[in-house]
């Protein structure tokens, strides 16, 4: 059966069972009823076709834009948790790249201070030699020390063997004297002629102190000496007699010296009781270290000499005058240890 005009195509196919079973029992009005759906009529009328396409449309598209809404929904989560995930990495690169500057940066460090502990040790080995230097400087120093200590040691032996016999004429025993001869031998053949020498002066004290007291004693040690020089030029044996300390004492310090020194009357004094009161100033006063050790400080080895044995000697005499200059002449013999 074909379609009839206006139809737009659509076509109906009905059998005569079918007209024949459903036409009894159902009764199709002429006009559709306000709300209803519409529905096939036979012949179908345009309207009700196109109300029908209408809202097929709709139902399709508003499922069609359902599924629209559903995709982009899946879109976006889809593209969130893309997001989520690409800042994750993006995150652990960061983290991964901070950790390789890190690492980076401790390696450098490390570096630098190997580095640091290879220079440092380089300064060490540089100093240890430069001590080993010193070391030996100072080993040959010492031997050099100890060499000028036993020289040392041999002139301060021997100023106190000068020491020990200064002031022999206080401390010797008085020798007695040979009576010269009356006349001199005669010769056959040799005439004697005297020739005029001058006796020897004796020295005179009038002091009070232990300085003035070892000065006498010099002085007199001096006169002694030159008495027995002289004694022995002159011809014929006629001797010179040496002058009694008692004669070289002035008046007025024998009574002073008598009394508060001695404890005796000046006519009791004897000759040897001179020699003890002189000897007592052998022992020195009390010493100022200070003193000395400032004199010390300035005492020093003269470089210039080119003899070590020169300079050697010259340092004893150098050290010799400051005792004399302090007035410490016993000292290097009381005290050894400190020279």
């Amino acid at each position: 059966m074909s379609s009839p005009p206006g139809t737009a195509g659509l076509v109906l196919r009905r059998t005569v069972s079918q007209e024949m079973q459903y036409a009894p029992t159902m009764s199709l009005p002429s006009t559709p009823t306000a709300g209803a759906l519409p529905f096939a009529a036979y012949p179908p009328e345009i309207a009700a076709v196109q109300r029908l396409g209408q809202h097929l449309g709709n139902q399709v598209q508003a499922a069609v834009h359902e599924q629209s809404a559903r995709l982009d929904d899946v879109q976006n989560a889809v593209g969130a948790q893309t997001r989520h995930t690409y800042e994750q990495m993006v995150h652990l690169h960061h983290q991964q790249q901070l950790h390789s500057q890190q690492q980076m940066e401790m390696n450098n460090r490390l570096m630098a201070e190997l580095e640091e502990q290879r220079r440092r040790q380089e300064v060490l080995v540089e100093q240890l030699h430069v001590q080993k230097k010193q070391t030996e400087a100072h080993e040959q120093g010492l031997h050099q020390a100890a060499a000028a200590s036993v020289k040392h040691g041999e002139q301060l032996e021997e100023m106190r063997r000068r020491t020990s016999a200064r002031w022999h004429a206080f401390s010797a025993t008085p020798v007695p004297a040979v009576a010269a001869p009356t006349t001199a031998p005669a010769v056959a053949g040799v005439q004697v002629v005297y020739g005029f020498q001058e006796v020897p002066k004796a020295p005179s004290f009038n002091g009070s102190t232990k300085v003035q007291m070892r000065k006498f004693m010099d002085q007199y040690e001096a006169y002694a000496r030159e008495v027995n020089i002289a004694n022995a030029q002159r011809p014929g044996g006629a001797q010179i007699q040496r002058a009694p300390l008692s004669a070289c004492i002035d008046p007025l310090s024998v009574e002073r010296i008598a009394y508060w020194e001695i404890g005796k009357a000046s006519h009791e004094l004897t000759e040897e009781d001179w020699k003890v009161f002189f000897l007592g100033a052998k022992d020195c006063d009390p010493v100022d270290m200070s003193k000395l050790d400032a004199a010390m400080a300035k005492l020093k080895m003269d470089t210039t000499v080119q003899s070590a044995e020169s300079r050697v000697s010259k340092l004893v005499s150098d050290f010799e005058a400051v005792l004399v200059r302090l007035s410490m002449e016993g000292f290097a013999e009381a005290e050894p240890k400190l020279t």
